[in-house]
């Protein structure tokens, strides 16, 4: 089973109503232009993502929070005070859209407290970030990390066989056993991703609960796993988050 595992923060913890968070932060982080992370932005950080002029995309995650009321208890400690009951705040703060950025953040010259820098970015072509020594963790091995953009997936698997590129991520399920067969390792991750079948329920014919119905028993699951994703899923009989106690 998954847990959420602190990174920022030594602890979070609800109220007995749930309606209070108390965040707690780990001490002596620092961002990468050197400032050290505190409460005031921890509040500025959920206030620019909650901002009604300019809604960032965890937002909708966050409608159960109450801003204007968010306190500062010391430097390390904030008081994140919600409009109602939510037991799995917890979860929605993990969500990769809600990183902590420091008071004033400009997103031209983006900062935050991972072990590689922000040094440069070309839309649609490259991003490149060094490495950053006071990183709080362990030190990154490489100096450099270039990640680079591809159109496609035939053209990133050419890239890793032709020696362009180190490794690359979400390798096309159709391409492990080519990519295997020229001598690289393939890493496999068990995840909590998930591939819907949505339909318009209120739209003909999925109006009918029967069709939908028939919808779920008209494939032959296995087959669906071995063939669509060449054998690299599991069957989620009708249920989301397979993490999720």
């Amino acid at each position: 089973m998954a847990s959420i595992e602190l990174v920022l923060g030594e602890s979070l913890t609800p109220s007995a109503d749930a309606r209070v968070w108390t965040l707690k932060l780990r001490q002596g982080v620092q961002f990468h232009n050197g400032k050290i992370v505190d409460a005031d932005d921890v509040i500025f950080s959920l206030r620019r993502i909650v901002d009604p002029a300019a809604p960032g995309i965890g937002a909708t995650g966050l409608s159960m929070l109450d801003a204007a009321a968010l306190r500062k208890v010391d430097a390390t400690t904030v008081e994140i005070p919600l409009r109602y009951p939510y037991s799995v705040l917890d979860d929605q703060l993990a969500q990769y859209m809600m990183g902590i950025v420091p008071v004033g953040f400009d997103k031209a010259n983006p900062v935050g407290t991972g072990p590689f820098r922000f040094q440069d970015f070309t839309a649609g072509s490259r991003s490149t970030f060094v490495r950053f020594d006071d990183y709080w963790r362990a030190r990154a091995l490489p100096d450099q990390l270039v990640i680079i953009d591809f159109p496609d997936d035939t053209a990133k698997v050419n890239s890793l066989l032709s020696g362009q590129i180190d490794c690359l991520d979400n390798l096309p399920t159709s391409q492990i056993d080519v990519v295997k067969a020229a001598g690289h390792q393939v890493m496999i991750s068990e995840t909590a991703s998930w591939t819907p079948f949505t339909m318009r329920v209120d739209t003909g014919p999925f109006t009918d609960v029967r069709v939908r119905q028939a919808f779920r028993l008209i494939v032959d699951r296995p087959q669906m796993v071995a063939q669509a994703l060449n054998g690299q899923g599991r069957i989620g009989n009708d249920m989301y988050a397979p993490f999720d106690p």
